[in-house]
């Protein structure tokens, strides 16, 4: 009776082994190398966000954290840059939304910029937030976020893009991190251990249920499939606008992974950008990852944004590159 009882022990050790080994496998990136283009960004400071407007438009939110912040803009895919904007503090965040550029600062101010006028103008936010995000809706309606060390975040709603409404904020216990609107009156906020919808442009809000990661980016490909990184190594993807999530990768167990952004271009094609010079990509969905192995660096990628095959990848170094996937 012992004999067989430690033998079916013995089977039932081998079985779970057997299983995380696969899912194991199954998680794993395969190595590759790749071409890409050193952009040479005129700055040794962090490239917090890099964004592709019309092709071959770029802006970059840049400053290390307590610095003064600037704002950068290239009309020919990167190779020449011009400054746009000088701030006292990091800039952050970039949104386009009716043919103007936003972007967030670390502390009370949003700017707005319109490329085809060069006009510029601000609003300063009441009091001092660290501001992680924010996001409009054609009609100018929209919300922004703020994250404070892991345990608190607050929805600040907007009746146009330069008119908050202070009455409506609304206080959680998780950092807020990302904002993504649809079309509609869809939005979907990220933050750490948590995930909501709103189908209500923020009125009330549905928890997801997704766990146990700080969820940092989400990118949506289409109004139905869309992918959410977490920092600690999880990726989760939805094919169905969000009613479902598939967990397409495990959090960390023994190997650390850092995940800072995510972003596709279509429903198969896209890149994860991390810490330690992470780079992977995939072009089947999130089906096989390929981590590139040839860039010289060991810097974190903060920030990654892509169109059509060509993605840009900026590091908290002023690195800037391209890839073609």
């Amino acid at each position: 009776m012992d004999l067989r009882l430690n033998n079916l022990r013995f089977i039932i050790l081998f079985l779970v082994l057997g299983v995380c080994q696969l899912l194991s496998s199954c998680n794993k990136a395969k190595p590759i190398e790749l071409a890409y283009v050193d952009l040479n960004f005129p700055l040794n400071t962090a490239i917090n966000d890099v964004l592709v407007v019309n092709d071959s438009s770029l802006y970059i939110a840049n400053g290390n954290l307590y610095q003064e912040g600037k704002l950068y803009h290239s009309t020919d895919e990167g190779k020449n840059w011009s400054s746009i904007y000088d701030h006292e503090h990091q800039l952050r965040k970039l949104r386009w939304s009716n043919n103007e550029l936003f972007c967030i600062s670390l502390g009370n101010t949003i700017i707005g910029y319109i490329p085809t006028t060069s006009n510029l103008r601000t609003i300063t936010l009441a009091g001092w937030e660290n501001w992680t995000d924010l996001a409009f809706w054609p009609n100018g309606s929209g919300l922004a976020t703020v994250g404070y060390n892991l345990g608190y975040g607050e929805i600040l709603r907007f009746d146009t893009a330069y008119t908050p409404d202070y009455s409506d904020s609304l206080g959680y216990f998780h950092e807020f991190r990302e904002i993504h609107l649809l079309e509609d009156s869809t939005v979907y906020i990220s933050g750490y251990g948590i995930v909501m919808k709103s189908t209500d442009r923020g009125q009330t809000w549905t928890d997801q249920l997704l766990r146990g990661d700080f969820f940092r980016a989400m990118s949506f490909a289409d109004e139905n499939t869309a992918y959410i990184i977490g920092q600690y190594g999880s990726i989760y993807k939805t094919t169905d606008g969000g009613d479902k999530w598939n967990r397409l990768r495990n959090g960390n167990t023994l190997k650390v992974t850092r995940f800072y952004d995510v972003h596709f271009t279509s429903v198969d094609k896209g890149v994860i950008v991390g810490g330690n010079g992470l780079i992977w990509t995939t072009i089947d969905g999130g089906i096989s990852w390929k981590v590139l192995e040839n860039i010289p660096t060991e810097s974190n990628w903060l920030t990654v944004h892509g169109s059509g095959d060509t993605f840009y990848i900026g590091s908290s170094t002023g690195e800037l590159i391209a890839i073609e996937i």
